[in-house]
């Protein structure tokens, strides 16, 4: 989908990925590429002013990443230094490093969450926060700017 329609990206979802959230004029637009073949995407609309709530928990996943990222990473770091060829040292620093540098970037991209937004009729993950830090962003650019549609939509029901 171009993005030349009127859709920017919306604040806190991720820039890379399968997922993304598009923020449109009144609706949220969940883009979705598929698993199997790469050039399906799924398209999921949500009204403001049809959302109930929007969810978010945090899950154990980025906790378990780093532990086989620093398990591998342990496991594959003295490998280098029993080989006796200079270049099978060099080749065999590098799993090592990468699993390191994966740990690194798990580490520093925060804790993970999953987003669940909840209409009406249905209740679906949003696959582009997939970090707290991003939720955080969402939910504080996003909240009022759906709270204001819902009253838009509803002027007799007023929120405490």
């Amino acid at each position: 989908m171009t993005m030349e329609k009127g859709y920017r990206r919306a604040p806190g979802s991720a820039r890379m990925g399968r997922s993304r959230l598009l923020q449109g004029d009144d609706h949220l637009l969940s883009v979705t590429c598929a698993l199997y073949w790469p050039f399906v995407e799924e398209y999921r609309r949500f009204f403001f002013k049809d959302i109930r709530a929007v969810t978010v928990h945090q899950t154990s996943m980025g906790t378990w990443r780093s532990v086989v990222f620093a398990v591998l990473a342990l496991v594959l770091l003295p490998w280098p230094f029993v080989a006796n060829d200079r270049w099978a040292r060099l080749i065999l620093v590098i799993p090592p490093a990468l699993f390191m540098l994966a740990l690194a970037y798990n580490i520093a991209a925060g804790a993970t969450c999953c987003c669940r937004v909840h209409t009406a009729v249905q209740s679906r993950v949003l696959g582009a926060l997939g970090r707290m830090r991003q939720a955080r962003t969402f939910l504080r650019t996003m909240g009022p700017l759906i709270q204001s549609h819902q009253q838009a939509a509803s002027p007799g029901l007023t929120t405490p």
